[in-house]
Parts: structure tokens; sequence; C-alpha cells
């Protein structure tokens, strides 16, 4: 049995004798069948028939309350908390941290070029605390310049 037989034998016994159910990406079409391929088309055609026929049972009352109870049992927390990602918050978030982060970083920049190039010294006695809390105790870094 050659490569094509055989996957057209297991896309028959996969995917039943429709055809059309089979995926396209596999090129073959409508491939023809020889004596053996037609007896397992045949074999499964018979057993799609059967699951055609069969029944499908109700769902239970238990099963049908328990599908939907799913959306009340989710976790409080998580509702809680939704409305912190959603809405106009987030971009509103994202805009608040990255003014903190540039104001945080505009401050050390002005303190480490105050402190290491000893051109003046710092102006306010809000950036005296900022470089003091940042870089430490004045002088710092003064024995690293050269």
């Amino acid at each position: 049995m050659d490569d094509k037989a055989k996957r057209i034998e297991d896309l028959i016994r996969i995917y039943g004798a429709d055809m059309d159910r089979w995926p396209s990406a596999e090129g073959l079409g409508r491939p023809q069948l020889d004596a053996r391929l037609k007896a397992v088309h045949a074999e499964e055609q018979a057993l799609d028939e059967l699951i055609q026929q069969a029944a499908v049972p109700a769902p239970s009352a238990a099963l049908r309350a328990r599908i939907l109870a799913i959306p009340r049992a989710a976790p409080r927390a998580a509702r809680g908390f939704a409305w912190l990602i959603t809405g106009f918050w987030r971009p509103a978030g994202v805009a608040a941290c990255a003014l903190m982060l540039g104001l945080f970083l505009g401050q050390l920049t002005l303190a480490q070029t105050a402190r290491v190039t000893q051109l003046t010294a710092v102006d306010s006695e809000t950036e005296t605390l900022f470089a003091d809390l940042v870089l430490g105790p004045a002088g710092g870094l003064t024995e690293f310049v050269q």
C-alpha cells in the first residue's frame, strides 16, 4: 500500500465517509478509491449513518442548573478589581505612571548633575532632600569624579 492510499484510509477513519468534512489542506479533493478503500469507505459510511440515527439525550435538570450557575460562581476578587483594568482607568493609569517616572528621572538627573560636576549647589530644600534620599549623604559620588 502506498503512502497516498494509507493517508486516504486514515482520513476516512478519522473524519468519516463524507469527504466534504476532510481538511482541505490535504489537497486530495475527491480521490478515486480502489476496492479496499471502497470497503473501508462503506464501513465508515454505515457508522456515520448509525451515529446520525442515535438519539441525543436531553440534559438533566441538575446539569442545566450547574451550567447556569457558572457565571454566578466567578470569584468576587476578580470582579471587584475589574474596573481597574477597564474603561478610562487604564490609559489614565499609564499616563500617571509615565508622569511619575518622568518626574523621578528628571529630579534624579538634576541631582546627580549637581553632585557629580560640583558646578552648583542644589537650589531648594526639596531637591536637597530628594538628592540625599536617592544618592545618600552629600559627597557620595564626588569621590568618583576624575
